[in-house]
Parts: C-alpha cells; structure tokens; sequence
C-alpha cells in the first residue's frame, strides 16, 4: 500500500487534492494557461477533470473533452475547483 501526497494548493474549501482527483470547475474562466503551448485556454462551470500532477505552485488538470490539454491551476484560480465524486443536478 503506497502514501498518497497531497497537493500544497487547496482548492474550494480548504480541500487538498491527489493526483487521479476528480474535479469540477464552479466558474467560467477565460484564460487559464495551457501546460504544453503556454497558451491560453477557457474553462467553463461544470467541466469535469482529473489531477494529472502538481507542483509547490500549481495544481494541474486535464479536462474531458479537451484532448491533450494541461491546465495549470495556481492558488488563486484553484478556489474555483471543487471535488467532484459525488454530483446532483438541479435547476
């Protein structure tokens, strides 16, 4: 049985997250930088995603749908992630 590390970024609620976390994204973001391109790339509410690393300065995540794609969240644009394991919709 192997130590899960957690992640010095917090996200919504003081959470740290592990990579292989599911996440969600609570509020539209139209320029979170792009990992491999150091690019910019828009992130909208409800996207779900995975941690695929992180480091002291940033947490980074791919999204489904966007192939390919590392978005880099640091510890302010991070508060705009939650866990997201247990979902409900309702209008």
């Amino acid at each position: 049985q192997g130590v899960v590390t957690l992640s010095k970024i917090r996200i919504q609620g003081g959470v740290q997250v592990a990579v292989g976390d599911k996440v969600i994204q609570t509020t539209n973001d139209y320029s979170l930088p792009i990992k491999e391109a150091g690019d910019m790339v828009s992130v909208m509410n409800g996207q779900i995603g995975r941690v695929k690393a992180f480091t002291p300065a940033a947490i980074e995540v791919v999204f489904d749908g966007m192939d390919n794609v590392t978005v880099c969240y640091d510890e302010r644009s991070a508060e705009k992630l939650s866990l997201a394991y247990a979902l409900s919709v309702h209008k």
